[in-house]
């Protein structure tokens, strides 16, 4: 009884959380730090694709590692360095990824002899919950995908005047979600008002491209998505296709404005208590799809 008077107390002082949440409360599901990741399948679990298209949607940026070419023979062949990896902006445009090369980048050569390549997505930039991992010795979930840089054959196709019109219509896209937003929203937005400022701005720095800058459409021939524990599941790419997608690219800026605010965490916290009759030290928001919050609790 103790529980349940103090579980409706908290439900009283956050119930603008609990409205804000109520459309996916029911399907709430908990990841615990250092668990088991779920079965493929299980219900209300997104599947190992729909995790990966996610990933995809909600990232502007990833670890681009392509081939050095080796110029040398015998032992220093050997030694020689044979990858190269930098961080790249990239944007999906018709469930394709079209990945930007700026001309002064180390890729550039390696992609004259060699397109083969790789993109992570989900680890690198932004990570609102890199600190949460990093104490319980996890990764964040991510995608790896290998594949082929390609340039279209068509000279029009992905030319920078042409990318510049698309990325001006997801900036436009991005605007309307932010003014059309509603009043429990509007906060989260200016809590997490910087992970929206680091994806304009790489949208912004692709349009301004350079003369020489280039656009590859990522052809990939594999897919896998890598949970928190570093175990890696391969993601079937006709499955990848079929996948649902995002449905709002502004996801990642609600979930830092949810946890960069105590108050909005415990009132996951009370969440957790009041449907899921679990008592956690802490509560992190870490994903929101169509089924539901997932949340990442201690």
């Amino acid at each position: 009884m103790a529980m349940s008077r103090t579980c409706c107390q908290n439900y009283k002082r956050f119930s603008h959380l609990y409205h804000l949440y109520r459309s996916f409360s029911r399907q709430a599901r908990t990841s615990k730090i250092g668990g088991e990741t779920p079965k493929k399948g299980k219900a209300g679990v997104p599947t190992m694709a729909e995790r990966c298209k996610s990933i995809l949607g909600l990232n502007w940026r990833g670890q681009l590692t392509t081939l050095k070419p080796t110029l040398v023979d015998g032992e220093e062949r050997e030694k020689a360095e044979k990858t190269v990896g930098e961080f790249s902006n990239y944007i999906v445009y018709d469930e394709e990824v079209i990945v930007h090369v700026p001309e002064e980048s180390k890729h550039c050569p390696n992609l004259l002899l060699n397109n083969r390549a790789s993109l992570i997505i989900g680890h690198t930039d932004p990570s609102p919950l890199m600190k949460v991992f990093q104490q319980v010795k996890k990764t964040p979930p991510h995608a790896l995908v290998v594949g082929l840089l390609m340039v279209p054959d068509d000279a029009d196709r992905l030319s920078p005047e042409y990318m510049k019109d698309i990325i001006k219509k997801e900036l436009s896209e991005l605007k309307h979600i932010v003014n059309q937003s509603s009043p429990i929203v509007r906060p989260l937005l200016e809590s997490g008002g910087h992970i929206l400022r680091s994806r304009v701005q790489a949208l912004n720095c692709m349009s301004e491209y350079k003369t020489d800058d280039m656009f590859y459409r990522f052809d990939a021939s594999s897919c896998h998505y890598v949970d928190m524990s570093g175990i890696k599941h391969l993601v079937k790419l006709e499955e990848l296709d079929r996948a649902d997608r995002v449905f709002s690219p502004l996801l990642p800026v609600v979930i830092e404005g949810i946890n960069r605010n105590k108050k909005r965490r415990m009132g996951l916290k009370v969440l957790c208590a009041w449907f899921l009759h679990v008592k956690v030290e802490e509560a992190f928001a870490a994903s929101v799809d169509k089924r539901g919050l997932n949340i990442l609790v201690k």
